[in-house]
Formats: C-alpha cells, structure tokens, sequence
C-alpha cells in the first residue's frame, strides 16, 4: 500500500495467501503461482528450533514411509522412504532408521493446503506422542497429488520424541523452487507416477537443507547485541526522516499505517505553534490524519542504511515521554510501543504495548508514560505474548481512531526516562478518595486515577458517580467550577484525567458549574446525565 502498510495486519497474511489455496478440483493439476517467493517454503513456528538445530549432524530420526494423498485415499510409498533414510545419511544430517510405522490420513479433501497441513501435523504429533521413542526426532512427508499427473504440495513433519512440531514445513506453487521443479507426470505409465513422486521427493529433502541453513543464518544475526539505551531525547526529528525496507520488503524508519476510508501523511516541518524552551530551527514531526477506521504513522528501528531491523535494550528504564500538540478535536489518539519480536521474523510481528489519551487540549502539552502503564494490544499479527520485555525494542507508532473529519497532531522530542517518579512532579500529594486516587499537583489542579472496573455496575452508574465526586470535591476545595481533560487510558484497569479548579467561570473554556442545592451539601446541580455519560464514558468504560 505505497507508503502505508498495514498495522493490524496478520503475520501469516502475505504467506497465507499463498498457502490457503482452495482444492476447487481435486482432479485438476495445481496452477503455478504469477508471483513467487524465494523463500523455501513455510515454516511455522517450532519447539525449541534452537536445540533443533544445534544437534543436526549429532541426531536421530525415525523415518516413516511417505503419505502420498490421492483423491480417493492415502498411499505409501516405501521407495520415497529409503529415498529419504539415504539423503539424510549421506549428508550427514542425521542417523536416520527407516520404521514401517504407517499413517493413513484418509482421501484428500476439499480443502485448503493449510488445513492439510494442520491436520497431517496433528495425526503425525499424535502418533509420535502415543508410542516409544526410537529416536530423538520423526519425520514423515506428504506429497499432496489430487490428480495422478501432477503434485499440488508438499509437506514434511519433523517433531520431537514428545511429539512437538521441531520443524515442519509446507511448500506448494506460491515458492519458487516448487514452481521451477514442475513436478508432473511425463506421461501415463506408473514410471512416470513414480519418478514424479522422487523428484518431489527430492525437492522436499532440498528444502530441508535449504530450512536448516536460513534457520542457521538467522540464529547468528539473533546473537547480534542489542545496544542498551540512555535516558534523554531519542528522537527530536531535527534530522531527515529516513525510510527503508528490510530484505522481505517490509517498511522500515518512518512509514504510515492505516484503515478502511482513511487518509494519513507526515513530515519533518519548522512551521507549528512555537512552545516555551524551543531551540532556533527546531522541527517538529507533523501528523495529517482523517480517520474513520484508524491510522498514524510508525517508526520502525533500522540500521543507518535502513536496510535491517535494529531492535534497543529499554529495560533497565521506566518509561517515555514526548511533546504533543493537539487540538481539542476529542479524538481517541494512542502511541505504540513495539516489543518483542518472534525468533527469526521476516514480518512485523513486534507485540504491541499501548497508552491512550484524548486530544481534549488544544496546543501543546507533555506527556510522560511510565512502562508499567501500557496495556497490550492485540492487532492480529501473531506477535509474541510473553509480557513488556523490553529488551528488544524495535520501535513506536502514534496514531487515533475515528477522528471525525481532518485533523492535525504535532509531535516533538520523544525521549526515555530512568525515574517513574518523573511521570509526576516531585512534591505532588496523593490522597485516596473513596471514588478514586487523587494527586494534587498545585491549589488549583489534581490528577485524578480511577478504576476502570464496573464491578457488575452500569457504566453509566459508575460515570454519574464519578461526576459527582469530581464536583463534590470542587466544593470541598471552596471552588464552583471545574473542567475534566487530558484523559488518558492506562493500564486494562486504570484510567487517569486533569481535574481543574476554578472559583469563577474562564472565558473560551468550556467547564462544569457545581454550586450546591439548598438543603443539600452534596448534590450538584446542572448536571445531565447524558452530559455526564458522555464526558466520562472513554475513562470509565469497562
């Protein structure tokens, strides 16, 4: 998508085109692919690939004989067997031992080849996992023929002696080295079905070397040491704002990220509102979003040449902060920071750990995150779960949902904190409310931290509780007007806003009038209760 890429998009998404491949007619020849990959076929993720691939040359394997599935049902090939027992040997692999242990999976079905492939997967691991081990690892292979001329995929199964996938993987048209091996039949007699079964068996074996030698490869580029970052300004976009692709095309440096129906640009620009402490000739990163899904732009850590990921240790550090210029356009904004990555990734499948908060400010303010105050975020792209690690970072992203029309945000010196304490100034005073954590930041304003939390309560009870114990506190403090903004969303449980006091109505600034009812010490007045919920609904919404 030119200069966008999508942000919630799956990791398997670009592989799983090619490898979700309806059977339309188990009885026609596969098609080869318009475009294919160099890739030697997919593999997904493995137990332990590491101790995998430290004892190749140093293992065992217990072969089975070769599923060949047909449209009416499994057949087995001996032939294909010793084929492999031999290739395995002689290339010193491993010590590999024919076993006559057969699996029979049936006819081939209407399905995708991702759906065999499970399935051959589950059958494999299940017959592993119910018998004694003869071996440290089991590989059986399946060669996919739903008409007798030619072969639609191929599919080898390498699991452990517990019957954990070690390192399976599948190869159809959509790879190269298929597509250029035209496995058909060079005519009707069984020689022909035959020899076309060992040259696809021989293509799998290749692809095994090929799996182990990129697999290898890339473990040595994982050993690379991640440099440990240093409090202070990381980014302050004085410099040009470079842009990338690693080797497997994926964006890298600044890129945007974007929805259905939506409009997303940035650049480096002199031209903003100024703020207090800027120096001559500062920049600044300018955001033009219209949003009706989602978008924003990425910064995706790259080496100098932007060519290759560069991940940084954040972990001996407690949090970021940045300058945001906003507009009071109330739209929900986030800022991403991208975690981990799985083991040898040719994607962007970094987890995603997010802070939300509202443009409800026009001009300039600071925000300040501490790390423990990110929530995950999900954005279907088969990331990792393993927590906020933060010892390889491998970038941010700021973006908003729906922002109602056209929208500007600006951004400047985001840097890293070494002190939570720095999320609030040094002398500000908590006290516990019984509807929330209130921090007084100075005579006339307070941050206010509530549960997220309904606790089987309407939200909007808990919005209409809130609001009077905002307005109750106004009046405790000998003031009659008070206004809510800079809202954030913290972790899944807490929320947090700015409470402002005031003892007589500001001009231009929109605020809530408390004074008390006679005969009532507690109850505001000009309160609506649709006003309300809808002031408060973002923060306390479960």
């Amino acid at each position: 998508m030119s200069a966008a890429t999508n942000f919630r998009g799956s990791r398997f998404a670009g592989v799983l085109v090619g490898i979700v491949l309806a059977l339309a007619s188990l009885s026609a020849a596969g098609h080869e692919a318009q475009q294919t990959t160099p890739e030697p076929g997919f593999r997904p993720p493995g137990h332990d690939v590491q101790a995998f691939l430290a004892h190749v040359g140093n293992m065992s394997f217990d072969v089975l004989p070769t599923m060949v599935r047909r449209v009416d049902r499994t057949a087995h090939s001996f032939a294909s067997q010793r084929q492999i027992v031999d290739f395995l040997n002689q290339n010193r692999i491993a010590t590999a031992t024919a076993r006559r242990d057969r699996i029979d999976l049936g006819a081939l079905e209407r399905s995708s080849q991702w759906v065999l492939f499970q399935q051959g997967l589950s059958a494999v691991t299940e017959t592993v996992a119910n018998r004694a081990a003869g071996a440290n690892y089991t590989l059986v292979m399946e060669i996919l023929v739903p008409g007798d001329d030619a072969v639609f995929g191929v599919e080898v199964y390498i699991v452990d002696a517990q019957g954990q996938n070690a390192f399976s993987f599948l190869l159809n048209s959509h790879h190269r080295m298929f597509a250029e091996a035209r496995l058909t039949a060079s005519g009707s007699s069984e020689a022909a079905r035959q020899q076309m079964i060992t040259n696809a068996t021989r293509l799998g074996l290749l692809a095994l070397q090929a799996q182990i030698q990129e697999a290898r490869e890339c473990m040595q580029r994982e050993e690379v040491p991640v440099p440990r970052a240093s409090a202070g300004t990381l980014h302050d976009f004085d410099a040009p704002l470079a842009t990338g692709t690693d080797e497997w095309g994926t964006p890298l440096g600044y890129s945007t990220f974007s929805g259905p129906d939506t409009r997303v640009s940035f650049a480096a620009t002199d031209a903003y509102p100024p703020r207090a402490g800027m120096k001559d000739g500062n920049q600044v990163l300018r955001l033009d979003l219209d949003v009706s899904s989602w978008g924003g732009v990425i910064h995706r850590f790259a080496d100098p040449a932007v060519e290759r990921w560069t991940p940084h240790d954040w972990h001996l550090l407690d949090g970021f902060s940045f300058w945001f210029h906003g507009t009071n356009s109330g739209a929900e904004v986030f800022f991403d920071i991208l975690d981990n990555r799985n083991p040898c990734s040719k994607a962007d499948d970094a987890e995603r750990f997010r802070y939300r908060f509202w443009d409800d400010v026009a001009g300039w303010r600071l925000i300040k995150v501490r790390f423990q105050d990110l929530a995950r975020e999900d954005v279907f792209n088969d990331a990792p779960d393993d927590g906020l690690g933060l010892t390889k970072v491998h970038g941010w992203g700021l973006g908003a949902s729906a922002t109602d029309g056209p929208v500007t945000f600006l951004l400047d010196d985001f840097g890293l904190l070494d002190d939570a304490s720095e999320a609030m100034p040094p002398n500000a005073v908590r006290i516990a409310h019984e509807r929330f954590v209130e921090t007084r930041l100075d005579e006339d304003t307070s941050r206010i931290e509530v549960s997220t939390a309904t606790n089987g309560r309407r939200v909007v009870e808990k919005v209409l509780d809130l609001g009077c114990a905002c307005a109750r506190l106004t009046l405790d403090r000998g003031f009659e007007y008070y206004r809510i903004d800079e809202r954030e969303k913290l972790s899944e449980e807490r929320a947090r806003f700015r409470l402002t006091f005031f003892k007589q109505r500001p001009t231009g600034i929109p605020v809530q009038a408390v004074p008390a009812q006679p005969g009532s010490e507690t109850t505001p007045v000009n309160m609506s209760a649709a006003m309300r919920a809808e002031d408060y609904l973002r923060v306390c919404r479960p």
